[in-house]
């Protein structure tokens, strides 16, 4: 726990939840952008809908939020942290996973 209420998780993490049929990525950033690439099985959530509390998100699900860097993400969660359902945010974002995630393409083609 972050002290927050919500988890921080690492893009390594990520690995670990990415199939789990218990878990919900949440991609906070623009339209655009999460039409242009996303973590597996996200959905679209604007942080401002978070803000004026326009979602439903049901509680036997974790969610693991992310942005850009990760600095909306960490408000969203603060925002989330009281509704008693599992929270979390990935440190440094979409970008950071996708940093994370050609360094193991680049390792298995063995480019390190």
């Amino acid at each position: 726990m972050s002290g927050q209420g919500f988890k921080l998780i690492s893009a390594k993490d990520v690995l670990n939840y990415i199939s789990r049929p218990d878990t919900i990525f949440i991609d906070l950033r623009s339209r655009k952008e999460f039409e242009e690439g996303h973590i597996g099985r996200a959905f679209h959530l604007p942080i401002e809908q978070i803000e004026a509390e326009d979602y439903c998100l049901v509680m036997e699900y974790s969610y693991i939020l992310y942005c850009n860097h990760g600095g909306v993400s960490m408000q969203a969660a603060t925002l989330l942290a009281g509704s008693k359902m599992p929270v979390f945010t990935l440190v440094g974002g979409f970008e950071e996973y996708e940093i994370f995630m050609r360094s193991l393409v680049d390792r298995k083609q063995g480019k390190l």
